[in-house]
Parts: C-alpha cells; sequence; structure tokens
C-alpha cells in the first residue's frame, strides 16, 4: 500500500517546494530542462508530483550542495543517485554550497565550468553576466562567495591546479575593480566602499 501510494501523483508544486527546500521556479526548470522529474497534471493544468518525486528532488539538492551540477545527475536513477550522494556526504571537505536558486546556481555553474576548462574569456564573460543580471549585494553574497571558498576549496582538495586558482583569481579580482570604478563614477560623493578577494 505504501508503496502505490509514493508513486500516486498529489502533491501540488507549492507542497513539493516547501518539503524539499527548492523554489517552484527552479523545480519546473529541473523538470522543464532536464526531465528530472515528471509531473503529472490535474484537470486545471497544475502539476501534481509523487512521494517519490520528493525524495528524487531531495537528494538531487544535497547532491548540487555537494558540488554535483544538476546536468549531469538530473536522469540518474534514485539508487544511483542515492549512492552518489552517500558517498560525496561520508568524504566530501568543502565548506562551500552550490546556489540552489535559479538564476545565481546557472551563473555560478557557467563561472565554475569554466574555471574547470581553464577559459578565462568565458570565466570573464560569465562574471560581467552575473553583474548585469544581480544586484550588488546577491552578485557579492549570493554569488561571488560561494565562488570564492569553491576556487579554494577545490584547490586544497586537488581538484583545482594552481594556474587555474590564478587566473580565475585575476578574472574576480579585474571584474571587482570595474565594479568599483562604475560604483564610483555613479556616486562620486557618496560613500565608499572597499573590495578585496
Amino acid at each position: 500500500m505504501k508503496g502505490e501510494l509514493s508513486k500516486k501523483p498529489r502533491h501540488l508544486i507549492q507542497v513539493v517546494g516547501r518539503r524539499t527546500g527548492i523554489s517552484s521556479d527552479v523545480i519546473r526548470a529541473w523538470e522543464r530542462r532536464y526531465n528530472a522529474v515528471i509531473s503529472q497534471r490535474t484537470e486545471t493544468n497544475r502539476r501534481l508530483y509523487t512521494d517519490d518525486d520528493i525524495e528524487k528532488l531531495t537528494l538531487l539538492k544535497r547532491a548540487i550542495n555537494a558540488g554535483r551540477r544538476i546536468g549531469d545527475i538530473a536522469k540518474l536513477s534514485y539508487d544511483d543517485l542515492f549512492e552518489l550522494v552517500m558517498g560525496d556526504e561520508s568524504n566530501t571537505t568543502r565548506s562551500y554550497q552550490r546556489p540552489s536558486t535559479g538564476t545565481v546556481m546557472e551563473l555560478f555553474d557557467e563561472a565554475a565550468s569554466a574555471i574547470d576548462s581553464m577559459d578565462s574569456n568565458r570565466l570573464d564573460v560569465a562574471l560581467s553576466n552575473a553583474v548585469a543580471m544581480l544586484s550588488t549585494t546577491d552578485f557579492l553574497m549570493e554569488f561571488l562567495k560561494p565562488l570564492h571558498t569553491y576556487i579554494n576549496d577545490e584547490c586544497s582538495r586537488g581538484s583545482l591546479r594552481y594556474v587555474q586558482e590564478k587566473f580565475s583569481k585575476i578574472s574576480i579580482r579585474n571584474c571587482l575593480s570595474n565594479l568599483y570604478t562604475k560604483f564610483r563614477s555613479s556616486k562620486e560623493e557618496g560613500p565608499k566602499i572597499i573590495i578585496g578577494s
């Protein structure tokens, strides 16, 4: 009976969001882009999810917090995903958490991917896009702070090489310098800020 109930679509997306801690926008994006879960529809076209969907989404969030990318893990079976999460959580020493909100998460993943592939031009574009799309506070606290911690953690673990750390921090420093110059020119007589990396 319990097994049948777990596969019955009965949870609206708002309920799923509360149970998993994942925003409705992100759930929709994961479903639309990656088929991470497949909802059923009510007669009024509202999404319904199963208990199994909630469990998978919870595991996906834990995997992302451990450093995985949604595109790499979305289509894994429940058992494979569970095994992956257990391995990550038992061995991880990371102190950063990948952003879990849609836009910031995508910007973070693009920047991290550019660093992994040693593509400085792509990283510069990713940083510029983040500056353009986010408020200054969100850019610094929700995007740049986790990215900086990610770089330090991955270097400590040996996943990133010194040259990757060096070029990425140069790009970040240049981005911050440009941001400061822009802020200073727009508020010449206003309060001053000091930014370092």
